[in-house]
């Protein structure tokens, strides 16, 4: 997928009131509604330069969030990621995305 439909997909979280979308050294990564049972996830790694956009169902939506959680934000140290709350906190990591 290219860095454009990763960045505007992750454009579209940060603007939807029901996203998650968190920082880490090593990637950002969105997950949010589009609508009534349907989810989406977007990802970027910064060392890879790769990323992509899935439509998810509800259930899918969170066991992603379940793993995300358990098994990669577990590996950095307390501060070692962020939760991005707004468009002006993005915009610096959309141009890490190119």
């Amino acid at each position: 997928m290219s860095a454009e439909d990763v960045k505007r997909a992750l454009l579209e979280a940060v603007r939807s009131p029901t996203s998650i979308v968190i920082l880490t050294p090593d990637y950002v990564w969105a997950l949010w509604e589009e609508s009534p049972g349907t989810w989406k996830q977007a990802w970027w790694s910064f060392a890879d330069k790769e990323g992509g956009v899935e439509t998810l169902d509800v259930r899918k939506a969170l066991l992603y969030l379940m793993e995300e959680v358990k098994s990669s934000l577990v590996n950095y140290s307390k501060g070692g990621f962020k939760v991005i709350l707004a468009q002006h906190e993005l915009e610096e990591i959309l141009s890490k995305i190119g």
